[in-house]
C-alpha cells in the first residue's frame, strides 16, 4: 500500500495534501448523512483521504464505492434536470424557483 499511496499523492498540489492531512479540515458533503448511513457510504473528506492515502485495501475500496455512487448520483440528477428543462420548453424561458414548470 505504501508505494501506491506515495504515487497517488504526488499528483496533488502541496496545498491539497496539507488540507487532506489536516484532521480539523471540514468540507461540505453533498450526500446527507442519513443516506450515507443507509447505504454504508463514507463521508466525502475521509473518502478523498482514503483515495490518496489509503490505510488498507478495504478503505480504498470503500472510498472508491463512495465516489462512484456520488458520480452516478450527480449524473442522474443532471439528466433529470435536463429532462425537466426540455419538458418546460426552451432554455431561455424563466423557471419558477418553487417548481421547474407548471404541470
Amino acid at each position: 500500500m505504501r508505494h501506491q499511496t506515495e504515487c497517488q499523492h504526488h499528483k496533488l498540489p502541496p496545498t491539497c495534501i496539507s488540507v487532506l492531512q489536516d484532521p480539523f479540515t471540514s468540507v461540505y458533503d453533498p450526500i446527507p448523512s442519513t443516506i450515507r448511513e443507509q447505504l454504508n457510504l463514507m463521508p466525502w473528506l475521509p473518502a478523498v483521504r482514503a483515495l490518496h492515502f489509503p490505510e488498507s485495501a478495504e478503505a480504498l475500496e470503500q472510498a472508491r464505492t463512495r465516489m462512484a455512487f456520488q458520480e452516478l448520483l450527480l449524473l442522474q440528477l443532471m439528466l433529470l434536470l435536463r429532462r425537466e428543462i426540455n419538458r418546460c420548453g426552451t432554455a431561455g424561458e424563466q423557471m419558477s424557483s418553487a417548481a421547474f414548470c407548471a404541470t
